[in-house]
């Protein structure tokens, strides 16, 4: 690539779109640069059998407060206020109403151990005695709404998230993935593009697979994980930003897909 751009912006995500429109409508030149073949990040749509399926985000959390949901309405798109039916088990299914309610009970009054009285350690699971009966389903809600089990989740974190959440959660029926990604559309990008090495004199010059860039700036917009993993060579050296990135992991929830042979056996939730 030839010439000098304002800004090169490392990361096609969510934050890597947000920080290139707002550059671009102060007439600034950029460029989003992505190792992957789409835009978007962790903010991922597939169309399989004509539906729009989430592989990655797929909820506006907190959404009355949630400006990706006001976007959202400002661009006319549409929002699925429905209540999520992640509390309730079709049929009662091998646990019964009062399994339920002692299940959820268990699960306050594990946060508020975790307010009330936190372990030492930080460490959410210490929180637990290891033989309490409803420990797997609180570690399994763990896992869903955390990305991590009790063993790796922090007392602090949790709280944060817990004090911040609201029980407000909407979806975007055309794909949470395909609204974050449009706002990309007219941007200047380079898909399927490695950053080798962003090295930093009167310009910054980025190595990439794709051939060299140059900019005046430069934005780092990947996630802590693909930080900290070591792909990128900065000079001078980021080796504190790189430990910092290493001590912030990202959670990970794998999803399922089922397809119904009898989809009217369950309600549409």
């Amino acid at each position: 690539m030839t010439g000098t751009i304002d800004v090169a912006i490392v990361g096609g995500g969510a934050a890597g779109i947000a920080a290139a429109s707002r550059l671009a409508a102060k007439g600034r030149s950029v460029l989003l640069i992505e190792a992957l073949s789409r835009l978007g990040g962790r903010a991922h749509t597939r169309l399989i059998q004509d539906m729009p399926l989430d592989m990655g985000c797929g909820w506006l959390h907190s959404a009355e407060r949630n400006p990706l949901a006001a976007l959202a309405e400002t661009k006319g798109h549409a929002i699925d206020h429905s209540v999520a039916a992640w509390g309730r088990q079709l049929g009662n299914i091998n646990f019964s109403p009062n399994e339920q309610h002692e299940a959820w009970a268990a699960y306050e009054a594990f946060g508020e151990t975790l307010r009330n009285a936190p372990p030492a350690s930080d460490r959410a699971a210490d929180a637990l005695a290891p033989n309490d009966r409803w420990r797997p389903f609180i570690d399994g809600l763990s896992s869903f709404i955390n990305g991590a089990a009790l063993s790796q989740l922090s007392v602090a974190d949790f709280l944060a998230y817990d004090d911040a959440a609201s029980e407000n959660n909407w979806r975007l029926p055309s794909g949470y993935g395909a609204f974050i990604a449009s706002f990309g559309d007219a941007l200047p990008r380079s898909l399927d593009t490695n950053v080798h090495s962003i090295v930093q004199g009167k310009d910054i010059v980025l190595t990439t697979s794709r051939g060299e860039i140059r900019a005046r700036n430069a934005i780092i917009a990947i996630s802590t994980t693909a930080l900290a993993k070591g792909g990128i060579r900065f000079a001078p050296d980021l080796a504190d930003h790189l430990h910092a990135a290493h001590c912030l992991p990202l959670g990970l929830a794998n999803k399922v897909f089922l397809s119904l042979a009898t989809p009217e056996a369950a309600p549409a939730e």
